[in-house]
């Protein structure tokens, strides 16, 4: 890179001319101190899309980023509904994020994007090199299903497979780490990268994520529905004031919820233990009572307990609806019951607490979508929120979360 040159015959006087100099030799000195020792223009662009629901696949895209630009990569962070089919299918270097939505459909930011590539008419995708990181949760048959959907229809229009999908269950952040670190350094596979070292806060978690949630007061619960209606719904905010947390329109809240101890109680003594059973849940000794209040998902029967249960009861109707792999059949059976209710329609089964504690998953956070303007409210963020309450199998039911929040009126 030269230094700009004054001509000679240019209209300056001296003093002009002294100034411009140093002016060029600075902007110089300036300019290669900012250029790396390799070639900017040889620098490797990785496209980045995610589809999410509630926000996780874009926290995992974010650091992808991150590890990218420590490997002297150009890493565009996007929506899938910020992306075109047109430019899509010209990225050389992609790596995919993406959620699976209620029964293995796409999330809302990426149906219109899957909706392109999916048509007879998509062009092919020949000069692509791709990875896909799916996130699912295995509660679900369709398992990471959008995923799937995304590495086959990219592999079916001639896009190469970079490095093999990795699909995750609820506690995704081993493998997606995992993941990052393995496919990042395939993508920088014949480019001009320089390892660039580490800037202070480049590689800086958000402050509050899935594992360090951020904890807050319910300053309003309002009941907005007729006492004596059939419905419940409530007005709830929440104080952001202090926590530097920011949100947007269209962006949803996630709610760590924590289970009902009425049901927790009921669980306990439909397996034969105590709840005083001492239990290691993530490198922490707990009772069983506080896992199951606090870690579990205690509502929703995972797959593994109904097997177990139909192993154990030796259960005809039961045994004979997991075995015909027939879904239909086995939803109607399963539709309106929780946990609580197989184990009381199959009396006289027993667990230890490691035992069933084996047999659960993770308790997972709710999404609700933001009811509130954060021009209007900056230090709160709102939500309108309808309790779930219903009778079913001579029980009453509640939401896990829905009623979590709303009983918490009485303690705010």
């Amino acid at each position: 890179m030269k230094t700009p040159h004054i001509l000679q015959n240019a209209p300056y006087n001296e003093t002009q001319r002294a100034w411009l100099g140093g002016f060029f030799s600075g902007m110089h000195s300036h300019m290669l101190q900012n250029t790396g020792p390799s070639n900017q223009t040889d620098v490797r662009v990785i496209n980045i899309l995610y589809g999410t629901q509630t926000g996780n696949s874009e926290s995992v895209a974010n650091d992808v980023a991150t590890v990218a630009k420590s490997h002297g990569l150009s890493p565009l962070v996007k929506s899938m509904d910020e992306i075109e089919i047109d430019t899509l299918v010209k990225m050389d270097y992609l790596l995919m994020v993406t959620s699976t939505y209620g029964e293995g459909e796409m999330p809302d930011n990426a149906q219109l994007l899957w909706d392109a590539i999916s048509a007879d008419s998509a062009p092919r995708m020949e000069n692509t090199q791709y990875s896909i990181l799916a996130l699912g949760d295995t509660s679900y048959d369709l398992f990471c299903q959008a995923g799937i959907d995304w590495d086959n229809r990219l592999a079916e229009l001639g896009a190469k497979r970079l490095y093999d999908r990795v699909d995750c269950d609820v506690d995704f952040e081993d493998l997606a780490e995992s993941w990052i670190s393995s496919v990042i350094p395939m993508m920088t596979d014949g480019a001009a990268v320089t390892l660039l070292p580490s800037e202070s806060g480049a590689n800086e978690k958000p402050k509050y994520n899935r594992k360090n949630p951020y904890t807050t007061k319910i300053t309003a619960n309002r009941l907005l529905t007729a006492e004596k209606s059939s419905k419940e719904t409530r007005h709830y905010e929440f104080s952001l004031d202090g926590s530097g947390l920011s949100y947007e329109a269209g962006d949803a809240l996630n709610v760590i919820p924590q289970n009902c101890p009425e049901l927790v109680s009921e669980i306990v003594k439909a397996i034969a233990c105590t709840g005083d059973e001492d239990e290691p849940v993530n490198g922490e000794l707990m009772s069983l009572s506080e896992a199951l209040r606090t870690h579990f998902e205690i509502k929703l029967p995972s797959k593994e307990l109904i097997q177990e249960i139909a192993n154990r009861s030796g259960d005809q109707e039961l045994n004979g609806l997991l075995e015909s792999a027939n879904k239909d059949k086995l939803a109607d059976f399963l539709w309106g019951r929780d946990t609580l209710d197989l184990l009381l329609q199959f009396p006289g089964i027993e667990f230890s607490a490691a035992e069933f504690i084996a047999l659960l998953k993770p308790l997972q956070h709710r999404a609700y979508s933001i009811s509130s303007s954060s021009k209007m409210h900056p230090d709160s963020v709102h939500l309108t929120v309808a309790s779930v309450r219903y009778q079913a199998h001579e029980r009453n039911h509640k939401g896990v979360c829905s009623t979590y929040i709303a009983d918490l009126v009485d303690e705010n």
